[in-house]
């Protein structure tokens, strides 16, 4: 008889050790699906800052284009003046 109640209880613990791994794999399957998910968001807001960053880019680079012509054109009305610098 306390054999037969051993044999219980090691089957009752069998059955509590497979629901307990198939609750940790279910859950570190949705972790998994989880951390996914994120690195495609973030990834997907890496490429929005990177494009962001190139269009800010091409706008300094039209502004430094603007100035500097807008430099020459002062040096030729200086030049046209006969090239006076201050005293």
């Amino acid at each position: 008889m306390l054999a037969g109640g051993t044999d219980r209880d090691v089957g009752e613990l069998g059955d509590e050790l497979r629901d307990f791994r198939r609750a940790t794999n279910a859950s570190f399957s949705a972790l998994r699906e989880d951390v996914v998910d994120m690195r495609r968001e973030m990834t997907g807001g890496f490429s929005e800052v990177t494009t962001g960053f190139a269009e800010i880019r091409a706008k300094f680079d039209l502004a430094a284009a603007g100035q500097q012509h807008i430099a020459e054109l002062i040096q030729q009305v200086i030049d046209v003046q006969g090239g006076a610098s201050p005293a």
